[in-house]
């Protein structure tokens, strides 16, 4: 990995932050993702220079996503969904961080974060903005 502070609080906070915008872009999907939110464990997570992936493990399959859950906005059934309308304004970053969630199958799979440009991923997540951005 080679960045001992990439995983501090601040970095949690934020990463928590980002997954509750996330989980609110989608009224129609949004509860059920909430409540697999409330039982998720990271299974891994790791720095790639200009981002990072969370990978989950759902603990609770009682809030999957099903294919009514999703004819209004998608197109397939419960394959992969990717919510990705959420940006953050982030120290040191110039043109910020952008953010994918993986829904696989109905459930949370993995989070992806990156640098809006070509900027390195900082150090430490200090100062932040979440936002949700419109289609």
């Amino acid at each position: 990995m080679g960045n001992d502070n990439v995983w501090d609080n601040e970095f949690l906070e934020f990463e928590d932050s980002v997954m509750k915008a996330l989980l609110r872009e989608d009224e129609k999907i949004s509860k059920k993702l909430i409540k697999q939110y409330e039982s998720i464990v990271v299974t891994d997570r790791y720095f790639s220079g200009d981002g990072f992936i969370t990978e989950f493990e759902v603990r609770n399959f009682d809030n999957r996503l099903n294919a009514s859950d999703l004819l209004h906005r998608f197109e397939i059934s419960n394959e992969r969904i990717v919510l990705r309308n959420v940006h953050a304004e982030v120290n040191a970053l110039e043109y910020g961080a952008r953010f994918l969630l993986f829904i696989d199958d109905g459930l949370i799979n993995f989070l992806e974060g990156f640098t809006a440009g070509s900027e390195k991923w900082p150090n430490k997540i200090s100062n932040y903005t979440v936002s949700i951005l419109q289609e």
